[in-house]
């Protein structure tokens, strides 16, 4: 055996060693499922993907910027096979918003960050 095979077989010895002492993974996180399809009327309200989201739409009902054709259908979530939990990307959106989270007023510093998704063609 050469010596880099030799410290191939320590290191990964010490690895799999190492990973039987890590701490058990939480569950995934519950994520709701989407809302169902308004009845009312009124345009699909969308559902916050995390607790304590806040949602804003970005268009008002009568906007002309909605398929007023399509804007009761709910949206879909797509989850992720390979992940628990974890939503790969949601589609028909036809009442756009944004999900809004506060932080703890005793925390907070005034600064802020934006997560936006990334849209693609699907290639």
């Amino acid at each position: 055996m050469t010596r880099i095979q030799l410290l191939l077989l320590v290191t990964l010895t010490c690895a799999i060693a190492a990973a039987e002492q890590l701490p058990q993974l939480p569950p995934p996180m519950s994520v709701p499922k989407a809302g169902p399809a308004a009845t009312n009327g009124q345009p699909y309200a969308p559902q916050p993907i995390l607790p304590g989201g806040i949602i804003v739409p970005l268009w008002p009902a009568n906007s002309p910027y909605l398929k007023q054709a399509r804007v009761r259908e709910a949206e879909v979530y797509n989850m992720s096979q390979n992940v628990p939990g974890r939503i790969n990307n949601i589609v028909n959106i036809h009442n756009p918003s944004i999900e809004v989270h506060l932080v703890d007023p005793g925390i907070n510093t005034g600064a802020a960050s934006s997560l936006l998704p990334v849209v693609g063609t699907g290639r």
